[in-house]
């Protein structure tokens, strides 16, 4: 694994070593250290597109370490983040929505085939499928019309008092909630 500083940020980077990878290179992509408010994933690491995004430790946001005085303190590495931008080469996700607890705002680039965006929801085209919702701020949501359907997690770490669906309701996955 590799570090690299991106846009204010730090981001760990690794190959995708996969069977239907071999002859082009491909990386995934996690963030190590947050130093602005705008989290940008990149696109590219060594010319290659970083197509994955996943953080490893996908219930936590936080890390440990020791301080100054020898004891274990939680170190939250999300905080800080009020804007998420997932650019166009990302096509695979694996996060945990409870990462950015402040997060106000997702963009995603207009040229991403695989994701879009209301602003607060991350969808998956394929099927217009609610893959996450990482703005976990207020006290109600809106599902958009369009989705069809609701993946396993897709609310989970959130606080919503009240969700409301279009009057076509779409279907949900088990452990959606």
């Amino acid at each position: 694994m590799e570090y690299f500083q991106y846009k204010g940020n730090e981001f760990a980077v690794e190959k995708l070593d996969d069977w239907y990878r071999r002859g082009h290179d491909e990386y995934c992509v996690s963030v190590n250290e947050i130093s602005a408010e705008q989290v940008c994933l990149p696109e590219t690491y060594k010319n290659a597109p970083i197509t994955e995004w996943k953080e490893k430790d996908a219930g936590c946001g936080r890390e440990w370490y020791r301080s100054d005085t020898g004891d274990r303190e939680q170190k939250r590495i999300f905080d800080k983040a009020r804007i998420l931008y997932i650019p166009a080469s990302i096509s695979s996700i694996r996060i945990y929505n409870g990462l950015f607890p402040e997060l106000e705002r997702v963009e995603i680039n207009s040229g991403n085939k695989d994701y879009i965006t209301d602003g607060r929801l991350i969808i998956n085209c394929k099927g217009n499928e609610l893959a996450y919702c990482p703005v976990c701020k207020g006290r109600d949501m809106e599902i958009p019309e369009f989705v069809r359907k609701i993946q396993a997690y897709a609310f989970s770490g959130t606080q919503y008092e009240e969700i409301r669906f279009p009057k076509k309701e779409p279907e949900i996955s088990a452990d959606a909630f």
